[in-house]
C-alpha cells in the first residue's frame, strides 16, 4: 500500500518518509487512533528507534488516515461509523 504525504505542511521524505509509511501501514492494519502519536510511551519508543525521526501531529495522522482509507475502500468511512456504532 503506498501512502500519499502531500497533506499539511509536513511532507516526508527518505527515511523520514518510509517510517510515516509504516507508521500509517500499522495503524491502518490495527485501527489504532491517530492520538496514538500523542502518547510519551509511543513518542518515548520511537525516538529510541529512531532518534531523528519526526512524528506527525495528531491531525496530520487523521488526516493521513482518511485519505489513505478513502482511496483504498470509498465507503471505508460509513463502515468505520458502523463499526462504532456495534461497540
Amino acid at each position: 500500500m503506498a501512502a500519499s504525504f502531500d497533506v499539511g505542511s509536513q511532507q516526508p521524505c527518505g527515511r523520514q518518509e518510509k517510517i510515516s509509511e509504516l507508521l500509517l501501514n500499522a495503524a491502518l492494519a490495527n485501527t489504532l487512533s491517530p492520538t496514538i502519536v500523542e502518547s510519551k510511551e509511543f513518542q518515548e519508543l520511537l525516538l529510541f528507534i529512531e532518534p531523528t525521526y519526526k512524528l506527525p501531529s495528531e491531525e496530520t495522522m487523521a488526516v493521513w488516515l482518511e485519505n489513505t482509507k478513502l482511496n483504498i475502500c470509498p465507503e471505508s468511512s460509513e463502515v468505520s461509523i458502523r463499526k462504532m456504532e456495534r461497540i
